[in-house]
């Protein structure tokens, strides 16, 4: 291709940046025969591009560029990080890089993030796969576990970058946080999507789910759920221990104000999201169950004829806090009472809320209350064998 073969467009800005950048060769014309063509061919943008004062002094091409953009500020070319002005590339007319330099380029977290996106997509499945066993080897042989999330570097790092903020520092995060939700999900939170997410999930997927984290859990600790084990517990017991009465009563108030603001009530429990998710009645026979572990243990008294009640009235009293609480039974079968209790409400021998902590010595006391009037407690194992007889 050769210069005069070109036919020069009509006056227009995009066709001429076109026309310029097909002239961009290294076998063609330098910058100052294309500014000589442009004074030559284009009076009329010359005369009004020469008429412009522009803000920096830059050459006449690159400043060109900028007039061909409606960039007379020249605004456009500043490094995202620093703000400096970046190389202008002037091979076919390309304008300018979007870094000033690879420190800026490393700092720009999202630029890194994307092409590190576009380059993984790129890949094949094996590729992939290859990849990331090749990460996990290394961070292995360096560190001694799989992901560095899991070093105790990583953990301290995080732990001192918190405890190294002001309060009022982490204010302005949280408050960021719950901006970025609210211009995202409309929500201060994003509890809504998720659960929407999870639910529209089939039997298949959670089945799948639930043996896949007690799989692992058992290959690491040889037990179906990490906090079944003593690590877990003794880690819980020693954060506790180590707080003073005073951290304790301000995380305390914090989660009240934080949970007030966000649900109009100081606990969770308080709110219908919670009694929907977690307080599922089961009908069954007429009758309106708590559970289906209840209906599990109604079935039972019907087929072998036992002489019971389900919630008989009968109230138990017990005192907590200085203020006296009434405890109704679940059965009253043979002239004996039943209480049916998950395994996740008792922590050891004690009884606790598993949704609400705030709530946990009331139910011991609760627990006390039953020790003391002989109920009988029914929980996972005691319900696995009455299945087994229905």
């Amino acid at each position: 291709m050769e210069f005069s073969r070109l036919t020069p467009p009509t006056y227009n800005k995009k066709l001429l940046h076109m026309y310029l950048w097909l002239l961009d060769d290294e076998s063609l014309i330098s910058s100052h025969h294309k500014s000589k063509f442009i004074r030559e061919k284009y009076p009329e943008i010359y005369k009004e591009f020469k008429s412009i004062t522009f803000p920096e002094k830059l050459p006449f091409f690159q400043l060109f560029w900028h007039f061909i953009n409606d960039d007379l500020e020249l605004k456009l070319g500043l490094c995202p990080i620093c703000g400096n002005r970046c190389k202008f590339n002037f091979y076919k007319f390309k304008g300018y890089r979007k870094h000033c330099s690879e420190k800026c380029l490393r700092k720009d977290t999202e630029a890194l993030y994307q092409s590190g996106i576009k380059a993984y997509n790129s890949m094949s499945d094996e590729k992939k796969i290859s990849r990331i066993n090749k990460i996990k080897s290394t961070i292995l042989e360096r560190y001694g576990v799989e992901n560095y999330s899991q070093t105790s570097e990583f953990k301290d790092k995080v732990k001192n970058t918190w405890e190294n903020k002001t309060q009022e520092e982490i204010d302005i995060i949280v408050q960021q946080r719950w901006c970025t939700n609210l211009e995202k999900y409309g929500k201060l939170n994003n509890g809504e999507k998720i659960s929407k997410t999870l639910l529209s999930k089939d039997k298949e997927f959670w089945d799948e789910r639930n043996e896949k984290i007690k799989n692992t859990s058992l290959e690491r600790y040889n037990e179906e759920y990490y906090m079944k084990t003593d690590e877990y517990k003794q880690r819980i017991q020693d954060t506790w221990n180590n707080k003073s009465k005073k951290e304790v009563d301000d995380m305390v108030r914090k989660c009240k104000e934080t949970t007030l603001k966000i649900y109009g009530f100081e606990s969770y429990a308080q709110t219908s999201d919670f009694s929907k998710y977690h307080n599922k009645r089961v009908k069954y026979d007429g009758l309106t169950f708590d559970s289906s572990w209840e209906v599990i243990v109604y079935q039972y008294c019907k087929k072998y004829n036992k002489n019971f009640e389900y919630q008989p009235n009968v109230k138990l009293e017990y005192e907590y806090n200085g203020k006296i609480h009434y405890y109704q039974p679940d059965f009253l079968i043979e002239g004996k009472l039943y209480e049916v209790k998950g395994d996740h409400f008792f922590d050891g021998d004690k009884m606790i809320n598993p949704y609400n902590s705030f709530i946990n010595e009331q139910m011991e006391s609760k627990h006390q209350c039953m020790i003391k009037n002989n109920v009988i407690i029914l929980r996972g194992n005691d319900i696995k064998r009455i299945k087994e007889m229905l």
